[in-house]
């Protein structure tokens, strides 16, 4: 569990840092209506530069910095794996549309990734995405000068030199840039998976009218609030005046991502076992959720569950994870391997066995959904740090010798052979999945 330390210690040494400029940026946005929003984001963007650092020394921060890339993440799949960088958006402001937007805004805003089942919800988001790229941005050069300051005392503080990094070439325009005035000054509902605006790619500009935003915050994936210390879990929190979540969280409500599939085969009795692959991580992302990734760098989780599917003769199929994030973990260790390119959800029925090697995997929820077997293999030293709903399910899930811990040698294969003829998912655990994940 030391890199798990190591993971916190960097979060921690970056708030050790942040509060030593924090009433500076208080009082620098003292005047913008959203200035807690934009204070919380500019924070995530400086625990983003000093872990970036970290981890890529120099010369990929003063990279990260003269490129064209302002989300961090993006940057990092760049670095290490190739995966090409996301552009910023190019903008075409209209003083027309402009003076339209001031008069006729609506009263709610909605980006991608929030629930939005329905043509109406839909639309919104095209809507929505289509107004905020053509606000203006002003920059402010006092406010450049003194956020450069501000960038500068923040990593001097965490030891970093400063001296030949060029801040003002990738600053976010949402730091810089004057408060955009609107005539309508209602207070506005913004709905959306708060990471939208964590990838600076200008839908966080929203933040500088001057009008209220209020952010509520969605769930977009496996994972959240399932352990303690998630760096990344902490930001979008800190952003959004509420957040709701799929289960684990403080507020939750029923996920939309997955729903129950018509195509499932209520008659299939013995399907296939299926593993589940997790991806490639970069290294910046392992201090975002630090739990979570040094679950999914274990090698002794997929040799564990080789040796019980193998050695015990159950024939299996691997599920590789797509594109330039498969992970090598799995290499030597695979059954009959089924496309990257098939979408996961649409091969699971019922009478399948599903294998995760992690307890976050967000495709848990599609076989919730739809009842379908699932079996996981976690470490057993990682309980500590579960959440305590999180706590809750685990324990549900053990008593239903659903979850194995990657020491307990002839468990799993022993589960999968002595399941029923007709493999179904535990009333229990679903019931539990209805009323309380709901």
């Amino acid at each position: 569990m030391r890199e798990i330390s190591v993971y916190l210690h960097n979060f921690d040494s970056h708030r050790k840092g942040y509060v030593k400029i924090e009433k500076s940026l208080t009082y620098l946005y003292q005047g913008y209506v959203n200035s807690e929003k934009i204070i919380s984001l500019f924070e995530y963007w400086l625990f983003s530069l000093s872990t970036l650092h970290r981890c890529y020394g120099d010369k990929g921060l003063n990279e990260f910095l003269l490129s064209r890339n302002n989300d961090p993440i993006s940057y990092s799949y760049f670095n290490e794996f190739g995966i090409e960088e996301t552009s910023s958006h190019d903008l075409n402001i209209n003083k027309k549309v402009i003076l339209w937007i001031d008069r006729y805004f609506p009263m709610q805003y909605r980006l991608p990734s929030a629930p939005s089942a329905g043509f109406s919800l839909s639309l919104l988001v095209k809507h929505t995405k289509l107004l905020v790229s053509q606000l203006p941005r002003n920059s402010d050069n006092i406010l450049v000068i003194k956020i450069t300051e501000i960038i500068n005392l923040y990593l001097f503080h965490l030891g970093i030199n400063a001296n030949n990094i060029f801040f003002n070439k990738n600053i976010p325009d949402v730091f810089i840039s004057q408060q955009i005035k609107c005539n309508n000054l209602r207070e506005t509902r913004l709905e959306c998976a708060p990471i939208e605006i964590m990838q600076f790619k200008g839908y966080e500009c929203i933040l500088l009218l001057n009008r209220k935003i209020d952010i509520v915050g969605h769930q977009h994936g496996g994972g959240y609030d399932v352990a303690y210390n998630d760096p990344l879990t902490y930001f979008e929190k800190m952003v959004s005046n509420s957040f709701i979540g799929w289960g684990f969280s403080k507020e939750n409500a029923h996920q939309t991502r997955y729903s129950a599939s018509q195509k499932i085969d209520n008659e299939k009795k013995n399907g296939k076992v299926i593993w589940i692959e997790s991806s490639n991580d970069s290294k910046f992302t392992s201090y975002c959720y630090p739990v979570l990734f040094d679950v999914k760098k274990c090698s002794e989780i997929p040799k564990y569950i080789y040796n019980e599917l193998a050695e015990h003769g159950v024939n299996y199929f691997n599920k590789k994870y797509p594109g330039k994030l498969e992970s090598n973990r799995y290499k030597g260790i695979r059954g009959t391997v089924i496309s990257s390119d098939q979408i996961a959800e649409k091969l699971l029925i019922r009478g399948d066995v599903i294998i995760f090697d992690n307890c976050m995997h967000s495709l848990m929820y599609y076989c919730l959904e739809n009842q379908i077997l699932f079996l996981i293999v976690d470490k057993r030293d990682i309980v500590q740090y579960y959440t305590h709903k999180m706590f809750l399910w685990y324990k549900v899930l053990r008593k239903n010798n659903l979850l194995f811990h990657d020491d307990e040698y002839g468990f799993l294969s022993k589960r999968i052979k002595t399941l029923d003829s007709r493999r179904e998912l535990p009333k229990e655990v679903y019931m539990y999945y209805k009323n309380m994940f709901n």
